[in-house]
């Protein structure tokens, strides 16, 4: 559902405020989103070329150029971004909601290999269809860009060159921890990890009673986890029985015990195989 032509980008004025008050070259933040604003920090005492830093008025011709291209679409939830195999012609920012990311396998099963959270960079790819599909968790709302122009915008700007390489190396590297949790860590260190990343992701919700929302359903936490979902359940259940979470309701938790969930998330199989089966 196509919404506005050029609605989503920094220097569309009001947009530009809400979404962050820092501009922190991460995989979680994007300039060029609405409300990725530069901040002091990020300014580095406004150098100009040549001084080694970034200055406020590169960062808004930056989040300027992608406006110029940018389309805001929204995204009902259990609705497709894109499917497998069809033309990469687009690539794109979340700027609220959620996407997870996922192929389907020849016994019918889904593997959910990322979700994409507000502020990340979904469907750029180097060839010439999408390898995954994209369907929209929540209703969620991204700014759709045409990929030969993001590209050659990317490639003309240093600020939004260096905003994409962090963005592709820190994909990288989540894809390595995430391979690493699934083929190292037990059923239960998945699920306790997974939840401090959700923690950490989503804040906590004045709807849920400062509790931390839990967006997906059981079932998109096992595909994503590697998991059946029974066993993400009973691995809910336990840590709540043990307390070191608390269930406020079915999809919002709060942290119980700090310390020992932690420990749990950031333990390190030492038996030669910590997959405690499915």
């Amino acid at each position: 559902m196509l919404i506005s032509n050029s609605a989503h980008v920094e220097m569309n004025v009001e947009a530009v405020m809400s979404l962050s008050a820092r501009f922190q070259i991460s995989e979680q933040t994007a300039p060029g989103v609405r409300g990725w604003t530069p901040s002091q920090s990020s300014v580095a005492d406004s150098g100009g070329p040549g001084c080694g830093t970034i200055g406020e008025r590169d960062m808004r011709e930056a989040a300027n150029a992608l406006s110029v291209i940018g389309s805001t679409l929204r995204v009902r939830a259990g609705e497709t971004l894109f499917v497998e195999g069809d033309s990469a012609g687009k690539c794109y920012v979340v700027v609220s909601g959620l996407l997870k990311e996922f192929n389907t396998l020849k016994d019918g099963s889904c593997h959910i290999s990322d979700l994409r959270f507000p502020g990340v960079l979904v469907g750029l790819t180097p060839a010439p269809a999408y390898h995954q599909t994209a369907e929209a968790i929540q209703e969620t709302c991204l700014t759709s860009y045409p990929v030969e122009r993001f590209r050659m915008i990317v490639a003309g700007n240093p600020v939004l060159s260096d905003w994409l390489a962090r963005t592709l190396l820190g994909d990288l590297e989540r894809t390595r921890t995430n391979g690493l949790a699934l083929s190292r860590l037990s059923a239960m260190e998945r699920v306790a990890r997974f939840l401090l990343t959700l923690r950490r992701l989503t804040g906590s919700s004045s709807d849920l009673g400062g509790a931390h929302p839990i967006p997906m359903s059981r079932q998109d936490m096992a595909d994503h986890l590697g998991l059946t979902i029974e066993t993400v359940c009973r691995c809910l259940t336990t840590l709540k029985g043990k307390g070191l979470i608390t269930m406020i309701t079915a999809h919002g938790f709060t942290v119980a015990n700090e310390t020992a969930i932690a420990a749990l998330a950031e333990h390190e199989d030492r038996d030669g195989d910590g997959r405690n089966g499915r």
